[in-house]
């Protein structure tokens, strides 16, 4: 019984680090992209461990190569009738965007 509580705990802790941390991220891309109208994060975070080269992302390839594990978050905006995605590389222990690449726009 103590492990369980000890487990869900953690899990907890894990959850509202994550909760603050994507609040966090979504207040950076808000700020980075301002001549923007609506802005959202429309994915869950991926962690990618250190060293993962990279990933594909709307037929885009995102090189990541990092020393160190990185979450991705794909967020989107749109300006007047237009649309835009990109991924948001963050690290994780600093909740800081690290690289944001465009991925797709129309």
């Amino acid at each position: 019984m103590k492990t369980i509580m000890i487990i869900l705990s953690l899990t907890f802790a894990f959850s509202a680090f994550a909760k603050d941390c994507e609040k966090q991220v979504l207040k950076q891309f808000i700020e980075a992209s301002q001549d923007y109208d609506y802005h959202s994060l429309s994915n869950k975070p991926v962690l990618h461990p250190a060293g993962e080269e990279g990933f594909e992302s709307y037929g885009r390839y995102v090189e990541l190569g990092y020393d160190f594990d990185v979450v991705s978050y794909t967020g989107s905006n749109e300006y007047m009738s237009g649309y835009g995605a990109y991924e948001l590389i963050v690290n994780p222990k600093t909740c800081e965007i690290i690289k944001m690449q465009e991925v797709y726009a129309e």
